[in-house]
């Protein structure tokens, strides 16, 4: 092991750094979006986007491969190889990844290890005059450390997270109040004032929006008209801007199960449509995210598709690869990056994605999985139905709704 978590950063004084941050960045939001946004929708968009999700252990250490590591030995006489025996172990953990590169207490070392998907890894060797009893120790200890520097860190997360809503309240009215003294203040001077162009007094609830990013390919340097009109496409960071707030949304809802648990896939869709097309800014009128079929969101570029996401419940390993297949209908050989919406009834979602990466990897189209620093997603390359040659990026997002005596959606 050669890598260290839990470092190298100090959490309390990271914490404290940002909290600074968050205070001058309320404080440096423009007077117009202060004095006409929706108080209570911005304090609380806000602090659901800065509250941290503490790590949690989800279960004991595994064994994920065991073999022999090769080693240079120098003897008397000549140097020899030794082959050692090694095993790769794993932890299940849930929780924000950045708390990973901080610790709450400089005196509780930090274990090595290192952070892949939703584990964490670690390799033990067993040497000479070693036995299994002892590396048995060694392992144990390790995961003693990782769960006495998680401890160290909870009381600190959720005191962070139990302050946000008045932190970021008070700096929100102190800038509003600041503000309305100013224009008192000017307007006691008698003068008249001369309006920007465009004001209408109110902004649409939220943060800022942001703007996405629309490549269109370049056509060739001689077109003939109507025979050539080019594709959007989507670049990888604005692939990331639009999974943000539909894994916002998706937390919202895991926290509070209960206020969602009648609602059906196509129900549940429209919350996420809300946030979404409250988020982004279209190019012209020709951008934006809607509805396509019962239970997908579809953003459309110039009547054309650019993105798509599946919202589907759970039903079990046995038509997981329906919903790919359902999926994959809808998409031409243009399209490079998808999504699927997936709400999980069971009480214990751990066991749904540890089955995920193998029922994909069963799937005729399947390429390979790529790393995603969120916990309870997981991101895939498979081929496109339409063009085998071309890869076809799939994020599976997994929200968490436990069962209820409600009825459940389709």
């Amino acid at each position: 092991m050669s890598e260290y978590i839990f470092h190298p950063g100090d959490l309390v004084a990271i914490l404290e750094n940002h909290r600074k941050k968050l205070g001058e960045d309320i404080e440096s939001l423009s007077e117009d979006y202060v004095l006409k946004v929706n108080e209570e929708e911005y304090i609380k968009q806000k602090v659901a986007s800065e509250t941290l999700q503490p790590l949690s252990i989800e279960s004991g250490v595994e064994v994920v491969r065991d073999y022999e590591e090769p080693r240079t030995r120098q003897g008397n006489f000549n140097t020899y190889i030794e082959r050692v025996p090694c095993l790769d172990v794993s932890l299940r953990f849930f929780g924000d990844k950045d708390l990973f590169k901080m610790r709450q207490n400089r005196y509780n070392e930090p274990p090595k290890g290192r952070i892949s998907g939703n584990d964490i890894c670690a390799t033990f060797t067993i040497g000479q005059g070693e036995t299994p009893e002892s590396t048995r120790r060694s392992i144990d200890r390790w995961e003693q450390r990782i769960r006495s520097h998680i401890n160290d860190q909870r009381p600190h997360i959720e005191a962070w997270t139990n302050n946000l809503a008045q932190l970021i309240s008070g700096h929100f009215r102190a800038t509003k109040e600041r503000y309305l003294k100013k224009n008192e203040l000017v307007a006691s001077i008698g003068l008249p004032i001369r309006r920007r162009g465009g004001e209408n007094g109110t902004y649409s609830v939220g943060l800022p929006p942001k703007r996405i990013n629309i490549s269109t390919p370049t056509p060739p340097l001689t077109v003939p008209p109507g025979q050539y009109s080019p594709h959007p496409s989507l670049d990888e960071q604005s692939y990331q801007d639009i999974l943000s707030p539909i894994r916002w949304t998706g937390r919202t809802i895991e926290r509070d199960p209960a206020a969602y648990a009648s609602l059906h896939e196509e129900h549940l869709r429209t919350q996420f449509l809300a946030l979404l097309n409250g988020s982004f800014e279209g190019q012209g009128t020709g951008e934006s995210f809607s509805v396509n079929g019962k239970t997908d969101i579809m953003l459309k570029v110039k009547d054309r598709p650019v993105f798509i996401a599946e919202c589907k419940f759970w039903g079990g390993p046995a038509g997981f690869n329906k919903i790919i297949d359902q999926l994959t209908s809808y998409l031409t050989w243009r399209d490079s990056k998808t999504a699927i919406l997936l709400f999980v009834r069971n009480a214990d979602v751990a066991p749904v994605l540890d089955q995920i990466p193998q029922l994909v990897a069963s799937h005729r189209l399947f390429t390979k999985q790529e790393n995603t620093n969120q916990a309870g997603e997981l991101r895939f390359v498979l081929r496109n139905a339409q063009d085998e040659s071309l890869p076809l990026v799939v994020t599976i997002m997994c929200f968490h709704l436990p069962e209820t005596t409600h009825r459940r959606g389709k």
